[in-house]
C-alpha cells in the first residue's frame, strides 16, 4: 500500500544519509593519518606476526622437551626400582658367601689342594736334554702327532731359557703363522715333565688385569685367571719348571698388559728368590692362601725363578709391532 511504500522510501533516505555521513567520517579520519602511518602499521603488524610465529615454535619445543623429560623421569624411576632389587639380591648373595666361609681367593685355594707336594725334576745336562727332546718329538710328539724340530732349534730354545734366567725371563718366538711356535714349548714341557700353560692373548687387552684377574666389587671375591693360577701353582712347586706361553702376544700391545711384569722381573728378587706382583686389596693377612704374600693391605702373587714366559708373535697386518723396550 502507499503508506508502506512511503515508509520504505523514508527508511532508504535515512540509510543513504547515514552512509554518506559514515563515508565523510572515514575520509576525515583517513585525512588525519598519512599513508606512511598505514604503511608503518602494516610493517609493525607483519613483524608482530613473525614474532608470534617464533614464540609459538619455541613454545612447542618447550612442550616437547617437557614431554621428553617426563618420559625420562618414568624410565629413571623404573631403573631405580630395578637397581634397588639388584642391590638387595647382591646383599643376599654377599651374606650367603660370608656364611659359607668362601675365601676371597677360593680359586687359588683349590690350586693349593691339588698341587701341594707335587714337585718335578730338572735335567742337568743341556746336550742330552736337547737330543732327548728331539727324539721325543719324533716318537711321541703332542697328542700322538709327531713334531720335527731340528737339534739346532731345540738347542737355541734351551739356550734362550738359560740365557734369560737372570734377566726378564721372557723369550719371544717370532715368525709366520703355522711354523710351530706354540708347539715348541709344549713339546719341551711334555718331554721333560715341566708344566706348560697356553694363555691366548686377546686384541682388547689394555692392562694387566686382563692377565691377573680382578676383584669383584659385588661378591668381594677375586676372579682369578688361568695365568694367575699357573703362577700361583709355580710358587708352590719351586723345583719344577713352568712355561707360561702368551700365544699370539702381539695381537694386543705388549707394553699395555705386560709392562708391569717386565719392570718387576728386571729388579732383584727377595731373599727367597721371588718377585712380587700386586693382586688385590685385602683388609688383613688372615685367610690368605699360603702361596700369597701380604704387604701393606695388598695381596701379592709370588713369581719364582722356575717360571719362564714364552711369547709367540706372528708377522702379519693384524698384529702390533713389538717395541725395542720389550
Amino acid at each position: 500500500n502507499s503508506e508502506q511504500y512511503q515508509q520504505a522510501i523514508s527508511d532508504r533516505d535515512e540509510l543513504k544519509e547515514s552512509l554518506y555521513k559514515k563515508i565523510d567520517e572515514f575520509e576525515d579520519y583517513k585525512n588525519r593519518f598519512p599513508a606512511e602511518s598505514f604503511k608503518e602499521l602494516k610493517e609493525n603488524n607483519r613483524a608482530l606476526q613473525l614474532e608470534k610465529k617464533t614464540l609459538l615454535t619455541e613454545l612447542q619445543r618447550s612442550q616437547d622437551k617437557q614431554d621428553e623429560y617426563d618420559r625420562a623421569y618414568v624410565i629413571y624411576k623404573n631403573l631405580r626400582a630395578e637397581n634397588q632389587k639388584l642391590q638387595e639380591q647382591i646383599e643376599l648373595i654377599t651374606e650367603e658367601i660370608s656364611k659359607s666361609g668362601k675365601s676371597k681367593f677360593s680359586d687359588l685355594e683349590k690350586v693349593d689342594f691339588k698341587n701341594k707336594h707335587n714337585n718335578g725334576e730338572l735335567f742337568d745336562n743341556l746336550k742330552k736334554l736337547a737330543n732327548y727332546i728331539h727324539d721325543y718329538g719324533i716318537k711321541n710328539g703332542i697328542n700322538g702327532t709327531p713334531l720335527y724340530y731340528s737339534i739346532q732349534t731345540i738347542r737355541a730354545f734351551t739356550a734362550s731359557l738359560a740365557a734369560s734366567k737372570d734377566k726378564s725371563r721372557l723369550i719371544i718366538l717370532q715368525g709366520p703363522s703355522g711354523i710351530g711356535k706354540s708347539s715348541l714349548p709344549q713339546l719341551f714341557a711334555k718331554a721333560t715333565g715341566c708344566e706348560c700353560e697356553i694363555i691366548p692373548v686377546q686384541p682388547s687387552w689394555r692392562d694387566n688385569k686382563e692377565l691377573l684377574g680382578y676383584d669383584n666389587d659385588f661378591t668381594k671375591v677375586f676372579k682369578s685367571t688361568a695365568f694367575t693360577k699357573v703362577l700361583y701353582k709355580a710358587s708352590l712347586n719351586p723345583n719344577k719348571i713352568f712355561l707360561v706361553v702368551l700365544d699370539e702376544m702381539n695381537l694386543a700391545r705388549v707394553e699395555y698388559y705386560f709392562a708391569d711384569f717386565l719392570s718387576t722381573l728386571e729388579t732383584e728378587p727377595d731373599e727367597e728368590g721371588f718377585w712380587h706382583i700386586d693382586l688385590a686389596e685385602v683388609s688383613s693377612p688372615e685367610g690368605l692362601p699360603e702361596g700369597l704374600l701380604y704387604n701393606n693391605g695388598i695381596a701379592q702373587l709370588k713369581i719364582g725363578k722356575n717360571v719362564w714366559f714364552i711369547g709367540t708373535a706372528n708377522e702379519d697386518e693384524s698384529t702390533n709391532t713389538i717395541t725395542d723396550k720389550v
